[in-house]
């Protein structure tokens, strides 16, 4: 898996980055490309939602997938 979050984002995720699988990071400019292998798709996924607004899913499009479908599941 693979997301780009901002810079910013590194604040709230410091260990949780780990947790799920931080395999490899790379900085450009205000954005870290972060690599990861995970167990669980849907962990990951709503873990990824507490930080969504600042970050992209660059792949895999089944990630992509998983959060519209936990999203779509949210009634407010």
């Amino acid at each position: 898996m693979k997301i780009k979050v901002q810079k910013s984002v590194l604040q709230y995720i410091s260990v949780g980055k780990y947790i799920h699988g931080l395999q490899k990071e790379e900085v450009i400019g205000d954005y870290i490309i972060q690599d990861y292998i995970t167990y669980s798709l849907e962990n990951f996924s709503r873990w990824y939602l507490s930080f969504a607004d600042r970050a992209e899913i660059i792949e895999p499009l089944e990630l992509k997938e998983m959060v519209k479908t936990i999203l779509a599941k949210i009634i407010i």
